[in-house]
């Protein structure tokens, strides 16, 4: 290239057995035998210290320069594949007082993380609603609502609505853009509504039909806990303490390991380290879970389970104290609306078409089935549903009292009704469904997560039952019949509807290559289910950025899931993605995202699309493989190879007894009428992403170690037939993904790249036809365009610009302290340190000239007391007393707190010289600029 040189080297390695390898390489000699680990490209690969770079895309040009040969001795890096489980904790437990306003119930879970109590308090602010709860921890304030409708509806599900606000007021911040209130929900807040509501839906008492809205808002933000599984805790909490009836109740935890494997419970989702092994939200009940969401660093199956029984017994000290909480001071339970399906109903129905149902289920085809049970869905109901006007056509009983406000119906108070109601199995038999004798309303409903959309019931059906129910429960009836007659054709004939074992996955067929144009693409079909996916690599300029309280999010990689209409066959709506989709996307997202390699060993922003062509079960699954052939046939060299996914599913009995049936692959009716949707995602290696719901009332640690492992069977099935389609990233990229050159440039010469406004650099762009120039706060120019001439002559420019030959080498970051140097230990109180730079985010104070050893004191940790305008509060030059926080782990700066020092010693031994018109930080805390 001139002034270095580009080296792709191959290496193929037998298991444990590490080979040395020997290069060499003629070049400027700038950085000398020091950069011999840059050739070790996209391996990942660890090499005397020195860490291996990238592979080199085409079109990608990257300084170095080696004079010297080299032997090095090549062995993977190594990472940690086993959780580090913090000792049981004799403090976690819960506590109970009563306040002026209500009560206060605080909970200790005793885990690292979670040091600080959380505090649920009722009574004070929202006394209007159903149920009403503040929770805080530490700084951080979460308040939670729970209103419900007075009236039941005619509804065969639960009217749950659930929504989630993070307030930018509650971290002191304010909206980028034009408008500034806090409205639509973002993608985030999305998600999170979603976390809340998988595992409180299961648990509303079976039949409660009354409109029900839960509402969350978090109103300050400390970033030192995640609100997430707060969140769910706060809304739980508040469902506890009001009149809506509840099976049981329920907890939530997020659990974080490092890359050592070191476990913390609810830290801050900024403290979480970019190479972390597994990041987990768990809800559950007392004994069992109900939500897992997730991700992680391709664990094993068993360090997951560890993590999950881990964060199961700390949700269980968060569901007891609620339980207490409920029993000592909350709400009367509303028990008197709640429906049941009639017992008679049930077993009429079973008897009439119980086989019926079976064999509708038994058609393999999607599109049969649908059509035989909308079939059967006609027929039971034109013969058990009371119609206006039957009581007088049947002749019999007098016509049946409608409701009354608040009053229910109940047929074993009308004295019309035969003695024989309700009848035992035996009198069943001998009953003649077409005597027209007797009419029996019950109206109480059960409730189902799932909702039949069946044709009308016909009219004037020749057929009609003796008995007759409200059309509710004839629906309520015929969908627990469908769950059981699915159970009962598994266990019996070992097979499922589609003919398939339980542990059988459906037919594959995949193809790469499909889009000419795309940079990479695929088309990835799993029985009924299939999906167009392709990849896109853009530069700096394609990056997904978001506001949050967290801050701007620049994302590198993302995924867009699209599931339109007509993959089902049906019309609807087409426009901004609902909470289905965005909640599938990020799923996807999470499975690919550990494989896509870091933005230092792979400079491109990479987006996948997944449009969903053909639905019939886990099309969240099928863009993860679909994603992962797109990626790699786009020339992404994923880390560890394709990632594939796969969903399970289980099938229990309603009354929770029996072994349970585990499913490989469901098909949608599956998921529809199981028990379980239990999704995971990953390499052979190990898992990547995991999802799971529940319907029933938890699930054991064995069943999810039996789902686990036929799990991993069936991903490894799918990856050998993806290996066999694309196993390595395709060799060069596509003709239309913008080439890119990189190269570095002075600290002070940022600005004068860029220029007043970007004049500069646009003109650049403008001038030489480039996609865009990037400049990173390292110095790192990146200039991408279609045209490798392009890039060149723009980078001449702008060095010719600046005045330097672009191999810059960046000196070392005086906050960042090397290996050989002397650190004071954390808790070190230092004494005259100056301040040698003040930036906006906080100060550089000199602790070791001669070592050049300089440390960091960020706003927060400026003072106990609100500092408003740090470059009118600190001056260069100021001398201030510390105390050492300790090294960063993303950073590797040294950290400081003058805070900490004031908290200690008092505000007056450590004021600020009142000169230059200095503004002094203001008393109190002040949430790190100005919190609600």
């Amino acid at each position: 290239l001139g002034f270095g040189f580009r080296v792709r080297v191959r290496v193929r390695f037998r298991a444990g057995l590490p080979a040395p390898l020997k290069f060499s390489a003629g070049g400027m000699g700038r950085r000398g035998a020091a950069l011999a680990g840059l050739c070790l490209l996209g391996l990942g690969l660890r090499a005397d210290g020195f860490l291996g770079v990238r592979r080199m895309p085409k079109g990608t040009q990257r300084l170095g320069a080696i004079s010297d040969e080299v032997d090095v001795d090549v062995a993977p890096e190594p990472v940690a594949r086993a959780l580090v489980l913090p000792e049981a904790s004799p403090s976690a437990g819960h506590t109970l007082e009563t306040t002026p306003f209500g009560s206060k119930l605080t909970v200790n879970l005793g885990a690292p993380g979670s040091e600080e109590p959380l505090v649920f308090e009722t009574g004070k602010i929202g006394r209007q609603a159903n149920g009403a709860v503040m929770l805080t921890v530490g700084d951080t304030m979460l308040y939670a609502t729970v209103c419900a409708d007075k009236m039941p509806q005619d509804i065969d599900f639960a009217p749950l609505r659930v929504d989630y606000q993070e307030r930018m007021s509650s971290a002191g911040k304010t909206k980028s853009g034009f408008i500034k209130r806090d409205g639509r929900p973002t993608e985030g807040e999305t998600l999170a509504a979603r976390i809340i509501d998988r595992p409180l839906r299961p648990m509303l008492a079976k039949g409660w039909t009354h409109e029900t809205q839960v509402l969350v808002w978090l109103l300050s933000y400390d970033g030192k806990v995640n609100p997430e599984p707060l969140a769910v805790c706060a809304a739980s909490a508040a469902l506890a303490i009001s009149d809506v009836p509840l099976k049981r109740n329920v907890g939530a935890v997020s659990v974080e390991a490092d890359a050592t494997g070191a476990v913390r419970v609810n830290s801050g989702r900024t403290d979480a380290d970019a190479k972390a092994m597994l990041q987990m939200t768990l809800a559950g009940t007392e004994t069992d879970v109900l939500m897992i969401e997730g991700s992680a660093d391709f664990v094993p199956e068993e360090e997951m389970l560890k993590a999950v029984e881990y964060a199961q017994s700390k949700v269980n000290v968060i569901a007891e104290a609620f339980g207490e909480w409920a029993e000592a001071h909350g709400k009367p339970k509303r028990t008197d609306t709640i429906r049941k399906t009639p017992e008679l109903l049930a077993e009429l129905m079973d008897k009439e078409f119980g086989q019926q149902a079976t064999d509708a289920l038994a058609q393999g085809e999607k599109n049969g089935q649908s059509d035989a049970i909308s079939t059967l869905d006609e027929q039971v109901k034109a013969f058990f549903v009371l119609e206006e006007g039957d009581e007088a056509n049947a002749g019999g009983p007098s016509p049946i009292p409608s409701d009354g406000a608040g009053e229910r119906f109940d047929a074993t108070k009308n004295p019309t009704l035969p003695a024989e109601v309700p009848m035992d199995s035996a009198e069943i038999e001998s009953l003649d469904l077409n005597d027209e004798e007797m009419v029996v309303r019950e109206d109480d409903v059960t409730d189902d997560e799932l909702k039949v959309d069946a044709a009308p019931a016909t009219t004037g059906a020749a057929r009609r039952s003796a008995v007759l129910f409200e059309k509710i429960d004839v629906q309520l009836a015929l969908k627990n019949m469908l769950c059981d007659r699915l159970r009962r054709l598994v266990i019996e004939t070992g097979r499922r509807t589609d003919g398939r074992l339980p542990e059988t996955v459906r037919p594959l067929a995949m193809e790469v290559g499909l889009l000419p144009m795309a940079h990479g693409s695929a088309l990835f079909t799993r029985g009924e289910t299939q999906s167009i996916a392709t990849a896109t690599l853009g530069d700096a300029s394609a990056e997904q950025k978001a506001d949050s309280v967290d801050g701007t999010e620049n994302r590198k990689f993302y995924l867009h899931y699209t599931f339109p209409p007509c993959s089902v066959g049906e019309v609807g709506r087409v426009g901004a993605p609902g909470r289905r989709e965005l909640g599938h996307g990020n799923l996807a997202e999470r499975a690919l995202a550990p494989a896509v390699p870091s933005p230092e060993a792979w400079p491109y922003t990479t987006r996948v699309e997944s449009l969903i062509t053909e639905s019939c079960g886990s099309s969240s699954m099928a863009s993860v493989c679909g994603g992962s052939l797109a990626l790699m046939h786009a020339g992404v060299p994923l880390k560890g190879g394709n990632v594939a996914g796969i969903a399970m599913g289980m099938l229990l009995p309603e009354d929770g007894e029996g072994e349970p049936v585990i499913l490989s692959d469901i098909l949608g009716v599956e998921d529809a009428l199981g028990t379980m949707d239990f999704k995971t995602a990953g390499t052979r290696d190990g898992i990547s992403t995991f999802q799971l719901d529940i319907k029933c009332e938890g699930l054991s640690q064995e069943t999810m170690r039996r789902a686990l492992a036929q799990a991993r069977e069936g991903r490894l099935h799918i990856l050998d037939a993806m290996d066999g389609v694309q196993a390595q990233p395709s060799e060069d990229t596509a003709a239309t993904v913008p080439k890119m050159l990189t190269f570095l440039i002075s600290d002070g010469s940022k600005g004068k790249v860029i220029g007043p406004g970007g004049k500069t650099v646009n003109g650049i762009i403008d001038e030489h036809g480039l996609e865009n120039v990037n400049i990173n706060d390292e110095g790192v120019v990146t200039v991408s365009s279609m045209k490798t001439a392009s890039n060149e002559a723009a980078k001449a420019a702008i060095l010719e610009l600046i005045g330097e030959d672009g191999s810059g080498v960046k000196e070392r970051d005086p906050s960042v302290p090397s290996e050989d140097m002397k650190v004071p230990e954390a808790g070190t109180v230092l004494r005259g340190l100056k301040v040698v730079s003040v930036k906006s985010f906080g100060l550089f104070l000199e602790v070791d000239a001669e070592q050049n050893l300089q440390g960091l004191v960020l706003m927060k940790d400026l003072d106990p007391g609100y500092v408003r305008d740090i470059e009118k509060t600190f001056f260069e030059g100021d001398i201030v007393d510390v105390k050492v926080v300790g090294i960063a782990a993303k950073n590797g700066r040294l950290m400081l707190s003058r805070a900490a020092i004031i908290d200690e010693e008092g505000a007056e031994k450590h004021a600020l010289p009142d000169v230059n018109g200095r503004e002094q930080p203001f008393a109190g805390k002040g949430g790190g600029g100005g919190g609600g």
